[in-house]
């Protein structure tokens, strides 16, 4: 592989009639099974195709020790439009593998991307925060994924993902910061994680045990802390309609909400209940 090396999956229309190229760039050695890095999958993974940009730009300078094959931005027309969805099918791009060669825009683009994950050593997508809240960098697996040692924490879902997600064929998801906003910050820090997660020797880790606070009425929310904090049980972390929420357990702030509009249901706050160790890491 020569860095830099261009890696095409095909064209999208753009409503002027422009056709954009959607594609890759090759970086590292020649042998070995390639690492994928692949962001972009929605337009409001703003900061995901930040980390991206960023990680082309360190890695043409210097790059890595291994193969890695980065695809920054693979729903450039989402990310136009700032859409969650796939503009004009309305589908979620994120859940179309492993596509179809002759089908429309989205599973062309997902058909030709499959090809190469069938052949990675490992797999990270570079994924949006969950809408309404500001999250704490965090991976995420499903089952029993391998994952590299990482300066973050993890959560390990015991639910299957959807069939047509990257996690399905083995990605790991890296997600952190607000949605459709970057930070400085947050893009160096993930940028960083991404290079651990390239260098650490992969295993099968439990995550901690996360608690979620979730709004019982509609009403305004307004936080008290913010996501990274080390905080103790009983803490107030926010205000909801005018009544303190508590922490319901000690452990790190792993995320808490953005907006500040709630509905029945809606996600306040979650604790990953870590050791004081890792949760400071």
């Amino acid at each position: 592989m020569t860095t830099g090396m261009r890696v095409p999956l095909g064209h999208i229309e753009l409503p002027g009639g422009d056709a954009v190229p959607v594609e890759g760039q090759g970086f590292g050695p020649l042998i070995g099974e390639p690492a994928v890095v692949i962001a972009g999958l929605h337009g409001d993974a703003t900061e995901g195709v930040a980390v991206a940009l960023l990680l082309a730009e360190l890695w043409t300078r210097e790059p890595p020790s291994r193969p890695v094959l980065l695809f920054g931005c693979l729903n450039p027309l989402a990310v136009l439009h700032g859409s969650h969805r796939w503009p004009g099918l309305d589908v979620d791009f994120a859940t179309r593998l492993p596509g179809d060669a002759s089908g429309h825009a989205p599973d062309r683009i997902a058909a030709a991307l499959f090809e190469h994950l069938q052949g990675a050593e490992r797999i990270l997508e570079l994924g949006p925060p969950e809408p309404g809240l500001w999250e704490w960098s965090h991976a995420e697996a499903w089952g029993d994924t391998p994952v590299a040692d990482l300066p973050i924490p993890l959560l390990r879902h015991t639910e299957r993902p959807h069939p047509g997600s990257p996690g399905a064929w083995g990605a790991v998801r890296l997600r952190g910061g607000r949605t459709g906003r970057v930070h400085p910050a947050g893009v160096q820090a993930l940028a960083s994680c991404v290079q651990a997660w390239l260098d650490a020797p992969q295993r099968v880790a439990p995550g901690p045990l996360v608690h979620v606070a979730s709004a019982e009425a509609a009403g305004i929310f307004i936080a008290r802390s913010r996501p990274g904090a080390q905080v103790t049980a009983g803490d107030v972390i926010g205000d909801m309609g005018g009544q303190p929420l508590h922490a319901a357990a000690s452990g790190l702030l792993l995320a808490i909400r953005d907006k500040p509009t709630a509905h029945v249901g809606s996600t306040l706050a979650r604790i990953a209940a870590l050791p004081a160790k890792a949760a400071g890491a």
